[in-house]
């Protein structure tokens, strides 16, 4: 139970030492119950006198008012009625005073005695006191007859009190014996105690606002009450004078309060069993105004946050930290109809809240503990009252950010993890710990990472020779946010290569696709995006420069209102770029749809054209076939429920769109993950999945029978090893086919070259990355040819911290026909699945890639090799 810090020195004396010399049961603070050899004496002891409290099998034996569920004040027993208790007219006055010669407090106390024959196991007694409770404490002692102690509770005055387990001490025929102690220095007039049975509910009270300047008009609403379905009743008393109005249905009352002054409202609600619930609470009316309340300036604990942060809007001013001791200064001010401020003598209060500061100078210094919204005014000896400055004691501790960098040195491209698992939050006020973990690598002040739960980060690449100050930011569920740094130093070497790497788009919401080309001499990317769920479109962007350092302002080439797009690919055909892309005009049916820029570069585009419409389309793969463009797609599911992988091209003929009718390539029992389309000694080719069922693929090739691609004949199985051949990527190496895969049963990405320029037949295949040689394949791969041989690009899983992060990986063959490979290299850390592509721009390996990290949204980077 709450004590007021007022009285602590008095409870200490005149109650705790009572209960420590016998007079029984749990202590107030700690529910401690002495044992009945500890209790029996029951001596109630201050400084000015020893109390005799007798015995509960003492009290027995005297005579006392009749048994009944309501007593009078006066129905106490008599015979043992304190000299601080005075009885007249059914009530009972209670006089405790304040010693001036000992300093201590005097106690008043009376004994009352009622019949629990009729009660259930558990009941509520009710103390109803004629006045207002402003000072003191009060005590109930219960009596325990079985083991002839007293057991002490303490309740704010007024409050119905809860007397549980009575069938534990009491017989059915025995009687309840009370004992009701008063503490404080002035007079209280107690007119009845009512005991009833314990309904599953209390009186529950607020007051709106809780403190107001006069006239002031406050609410009193009981509406959270506990068992609201059995009141039958609600009484008011609301500037707590013991006179109660009403007693209606009514939840709330509204009054208006005409004077200044310090407020326990009262309710008291009565069940359908006639039993009563009493509850209070404090309000404070507040004098015309005269003086002004401001923080000493020169205190730098005060963050305003509303101008001047004297306003009385709530808040005005945040303190952040601990307990504070912060400076106030009281000022006159014209106009008011109070006396001029007595600086000498001022009452400074803290409301709400439990303490009272009385200081005997202006400026005073307040030491303010609480936690949470509170303010602060001050009153001079004539009652006039200051403004109300509001503020909020924010007791958050803010996080420690702590994290290592392994290495801190080395040569460019230098990868490194960052482990921030020391991070912490010491308070952890929310249970939840540290919310986000924000990392700016190259300290620029943009953070380049978002995360939520995760402490680490492995692979972040730095691709430039330099010292970098890596930054950490931490945020803890308060708001509370803390940063660390640590030093990256990237040596650099002019005669080794490196990745140069460029954010070209984002970070934004909803990037779907990317897809990359040689653009006359310049890397340029086509991509889809989602800027709203009714806005999405399909972009072009090219760099203003042959290394991708700088880029042109992206270029919107369709955009429609169904949020939809399947897949894309860019490519130059006719020495110009176009694409094929995947959309959804409507709900049922998707469109291949085909757009050609009418220069080299794509500063100016045709307008697009639909080839082809089915229930679901996907995996478009775009190439230049004799100078005329040719698609290979996939129809996943026509109106027969076939799927397979389909091919066309523009012959100018076929009306109205110039495609010839699709031709079926290969039939699929799923989705083929990929079938790129490449020009292989003169004819249309396609590597692909074929499913042997949902479960089982082989990769295969099949080159055309014609320069068109008219007619396709049954394709060469290029490994037929069971689940290999997903996400194949298909490019012409030293002038015969090659193909970059995964096999999926030896869990690796592979490589392959054809012995013939034909494709009819196929050598041993390559493992390029597997587990043992550090990276594990993830998804995608993109297959490129540099001047020394084939290289290949491909995500890779990495396990951090018992989860697995992806990352973006890059390999080199050794020789121009692809026969050995380096060792793979992480270039990135966790590039998103929904694209990666590759191409040579000016003779340098250049990819593009979409990576997903950044909480802020995704990214499309662009990156070069030299």
């Amino acid at each position: 139970m709450r004590l007021s810090s007022v009285f602590a020195c008095a409870i200490e004396i005149c109650v705790f030492c009572c209960l420590a010399l016998g007079c029984g049961g749990p202590s107030p603070e700690t529910g401690r119950n002495l044992a009945p050899e500890e209790a029996n004496e029951a001596d109630l002891s201050v400084q000015t006198g020893v109390f005799s409290l007798p015995a509960p099998s003492e009290l027995k034996l005297i005579s006392a008012a009749p048994f009944d569920r309501e007593l009078t004040a006066e129905d106490c027993v008599t015979e043992l009625i304190h000299p601080n208790v005075n009885l007249s007219s059914g009530q009972a006055q209670f006089l405790p005073d304040f010693d001036p010669l000992t300093g201590h407090y005097n106690l008043a106390f009376a004994y009352y005695r009622f019949s629990v024959a009729e009660h259930a196991d558990e009941v509520v007694l009710s103390l109803d006191w004629a006045a207002a409770w402003d000072w003191g404490d009060l005590f109930v002692g219960v009596a325990n007859v079985a083991g002839d102690y007293w057991e002490w509770r303490t309740t704010p005055a007024g409050q119905a009190l809860s007397i549980s387990d009575v069938a534990d001490r009491l017989g059915a025929a025995d009687d309840m014996l009370l004992a009701v102690v008063l503490t404080g220095d002035d007079q209280w007039v107690l007119d009845g105690l009512t005991l009833a049975d314990y309904l599953d509910g209390r009186a529950v009270l607020a007051v709106q606002p809780p403190v107001g300047v006069y006239p002031l008009e406050i609410t009193l609403d009981a509406s959270a009450s506990q068992a609201t379905e059995s009141i039958v009743a609600y009484e008011w008393d609301a500037e707590g004078d013991g006179a109660f109005v009403g007693g209606g249905p009514e939840q709330t009352y509204t009054t208006v309060i005409e004077d200044a002054g310090s407020y326990h409202a009262q309710v008291r609600v009565t069940y359908n069993d006639g039993s009563l619930s009493l509850a209070r609470a404090e309000y404070t009316v507040l004098a015309e105004r005269n003086l002004s309340l401001v923080p000493d300036p020169e205190d730098t604990n005060w963050e305003s946050v509303y101008g001047s942060g004297t306003e009385e809007s709530p808040f005005g001013l945040m303190l952040e930290g601990w307990a504070q001791e912060l400076s106030f200064e009281a000022l006159d001010q014209p106009g008011g109809t109070g006396d001029p401020i007595d600086p000498a003598e001022l009452e400074w209060l803290v409301s709400p809240g439990d303490a009272v500061f009385v200081s005997w100078s202006n400026p005073a210094e307040l030491s303010l503990l609480a936690a949470g919204e509170c303010v602060v005014f001050a009153r001079d000896a004539t009652g006039q009252e200051t403004n109300l400055v509001y503020f909020e004691i924010d007791t958050n501790e803010p996080p420690v950010a702590s994290f290592t960098a392994d290495p801190l040195t080395g040569n460019a491209p230098l990868t490194v993890t960052f482990d921030a698992s020391e991070s912490a939050d010491p308070d952890n006020s929310s249970g939840m710990g540290i919310q986000w973990l924000e990392w700016d690598f190259d300290g620029d002040g943009a953070f380049d990472l978002k995360q939520h739960c995760f402490y680490s980060v492995t692979g972040w690449t730095y691709h430039q020779p330099g010292t970098y100050d890596a930054t950490l930011k931490v945020t803890d569920y308060e708001g509370g946010t803390d940063e660390a740094v640590v030093q990256i130093e990237v040596l650099g070497n002019p005669e080794d290569p490196y990745w140069h790497l460029t954010r070209v788009v984002g970070p934004t919401e909803w990037l779907d696709y990317v897809t990359l080309q040689n653009i006359d001499g310049r890397p340029a990317i086509a991509y889809t995006f989602e800027a709203a769920a009714s806005d999405p479109g399909l972009m072009y962007l090219r760099a203003q420069d042959a290394f991708g350092t700088a880029w042109d302002t992206p270029m919107l080439l369709h955009s429609y209102d169904v949020p939809f797009f399947a897949a894309l690919d860019l490519a130059v055909v006719g020495g110009k770029p176009a694409i094929a892309y995947i959309t959804e005009e409507g709900l049922e049916l998707a469109q291949l749809r085909f757009i050609a820029a009418e220069d080299a570069t794509g500063g100016n585009w045709a307008a697009n054209v639909e080839v082809d419409e089915n229930l679901w389309l996907d995996n478009v793969s775009l190439a230049d076939i004799g100078g005329v463009p040719a698609i290979a797609y996939e129809i996943v599911e026509n109106g027969s429920g076939a799927a397979g992988v389909y091919y066309t091209c523009f012959d100018g003929v076929t009306a109205p769109s110039g495609w010839a009718a699709p031709v079926l390539v290969e039939s699929l029992l799923d989705i083929g993950e990929f079938n790129p389309l490449a020009l292989v000694d003169g004819r249309p080719a396609i590597s692909l999945a074929r499913y042997v069922d949902y479960y089982d693929e082989r990769l295969v090739f099949n080159r055309a029978n014609d320069a068109t691609g008219t007619d396709w004949s049954s394709p060469v199985v290029v490994d037929g090893t069971n689940n290999a051949g997903a996400y194949s990527s298909l490019q012409v190496v030293g002038g015969n086919p090659a193909i970059s895969y995964l096999d999926r049963t030896d869990n690796a990405v592979k490589y392959v070259r054809a012995t013939d320029a034909q494709g009819s037949a196929w050598g041993t295949p390559v493992t390029i990355a597997n587990e043992a040689l550090g990276i594990e394949p993830g998804l995608l791969t993109s297959l490129l040819v540099t001047g020394d041989g084939p290289a290949a690009l491909f995500e890779g899983l990495v396990l951090v911290h018992g989860g697995v992060d992806t990352v973006l990986c890059y390999a080199a063959a050794t020789d121009a026909t692809g026969s050995d490979w380096t060792t793979p290299k992480v270039i990135w850390g966790q590039p998103g699945t929904m694209g990666i592509d590759s191409t040579i721009v000016d003779g340098r390996p250049t990819i593009a890639f979409l990576s997903w990290e950044n909480e802020l949204g995704s990214e499309i980077w662009v990156g070069m090799l030299y």
